[in-house]
């Protein structure tokens, strides 16, 4: 006697409308796991990957600008090191929070609402002129960047 495949032991304890449908249709769903098609799904990849690289990015991007920012605003470099730092250890803690919403709510609304944060965050970095700005919108823009 063959072993049955887990798919077949799985369908076969259900019960039968007593036609053939529920083996055709067994059939046809087996192989589909997602209802998008190859393009859709290579478009959600590449924007989820596109997005990801927004949280590393800002944090990298911003390295050579710390003389020219402790400048411009009239403090240290270490106080402008701080906000590097703030934005890394918002980094590190917000995915704990972020992702238990995810599971909640759902994923989409709250990948969203992190990117629009994100967003906002990045604005306000454009139009501040103090650090005390400086540091709150670089610890939002950490907490938009990486709870996507």
């Amino acid at each position: 006697m063959t072993a049955m495949p887990p798919a077949a032991e799985s369908n076969s304890s259900r019960p039968s409308s007593g036609g053939g449908d529920d083996v055709a249709a067994t059939v046809r769903d087996e192989g589909k796991y997602s209802n998008f098609t190859k393009a859709q799904k290579r478009w959600i990849i590449g924007l989820v990957a596109f997005a990801g690289m927004f949280s590393p990015m800002s944090s990298f991007i911003y390295y050579p600008a710390i003389h020219t920012i402790a400048l411009d605003l009239g403090v240290t470099i270490t106080l402008v090191n701080l906000t590097i730092t703030s934005y890394m250890v918002v980094s590190g803690i917000t995915p704990a929070f972020v992702g238990g919403l995810a599971d909640s709510l759902g994923r989409r609304p709250i990948y969203i609402a992190t990117f629009l944060v994100y967003l906002a965050a990045n604005i306000g970095l454009a139009l501040q002129r103090s650090y005390p700005a400086l540091l709150v919108l670089r610890m939002l823009q950490s907490a938009g960047g990486s709870g996507g």
